[in-house]
């Protein structure tokens, strides 16, 4: 896996079109002290939580614009995510620890230590009982909440580099990851032993990854390299590249899509 293929890189699909772009924010929050690391919507769109190097995560109503949330961390917070039945909200920070709190009132539930590695990027599953996580030393590690609890029930290893980007499928049965070694990687969640399946690579660090909510398309989005490779899923396990979006002019941070699978949207800087 060390090796890159870069043959995908420049390549242009004909079905892919590049998508409406706006620069007019809809809605402005305001609160936190610090830069904003990241941010993440509520399956019901009607609430987002946030967190920062001010070492706050903060959940938002989105209907009425205002704060109803604030918890704390003893270090600077690298990444947050909300379950989408919203009992959970996960927050992992510099001092290599994820907290668990409520999702509703943002009270503290309790704290795990993540195998002395800092968490960079935290996705739960879409039955909201694992989460899968990122981290410095290239691991990608699945969490198991359902008891209220986090515990560490897998680790795959492949990526040389920091893994910044991992996602659960829809289903469940596969995580896609993305790492600093210019990597994207498929991994069968039931496989006892997985190798991991090398879809391709960047020119640069990947930094966010995204499956469509139907499930059949893959998107992975390279940081200085300024593409956003697009992937469709085929059989279980494998996928096909389709191509790079056009008119992406800066470095890609984020990659999502909207409820009905049929837009991406992207972040740039």
């Amino acid at each position: 896996m060390a090796a890159r293929n870069t043959k995908n890189v420049g390549r242009k699909h004909k079905d892919i079109a590049a998508p409406a772009w706006t620069d007019n924010p809809i809605q402005t929050l305001t609160g936190h002290s610090g830069s904003v690391h990241r941010v993440s919507f509520s399956n019901s769109r009607h609430h987002l939580v946030s967190c920062s190097s001010d070492k706050k995560t903060r959940v938002w109503s989105l209907d009425r614009n205002t704060l109803i949330a604030d918890a704390g961390h003893l270090q600077a917070i690298t990444c947050v995510d909300l379950s989408p039945d919203g009992r959970y909200l996960v927050s992992a920070s510099e001092d290599k620890s994820l907290c668990l709190w409520d999702g509703d009132q943002g009270t503290f539930i309790c704290k795990k230590m993540h195998d002395d590695s800092v968490a960079l990027t935290i996705h739960f599953s879409d039955d909201s009982n694992y989460l899968v996580t990122g981290a410095h030393d290239g691991v990608v590690r699945i969490w198991d909440i359902s008891n209220g609890t986090p515990t560490c029930t897998r680790r795959f290893q492949g990526h040389i580099d920091w893994a910044r980007a991992a996602v659960f499928a829809p289903e469940g049965k596969l995580i896609a990851s993305g790492s600093d070694d210019g990597m994207v990687c498929l991994w069968n969640v039931a496989d006892p032993d997985p190798d991991g399946e090398l879809l391709g690579s960047h020119h640069d660090y990947v930094t966010s990854l995204a499956f469509s909510p139907d499930g059949t398309l893959l998107f992975a989005s390279g940081g200085d390299d300024r593409q956003i490779q697009v992937w469709r899923r085929k059989g279980e396990t494998g996928a096909e590249f389709l191509g790079t979006l056009p008119g992406v002019s800066g470095k890609v941070t984020t990659v999502t899509f909207t409820p009905d699978s049929s837009q991406p949207k992207c972040l740039t800087l």
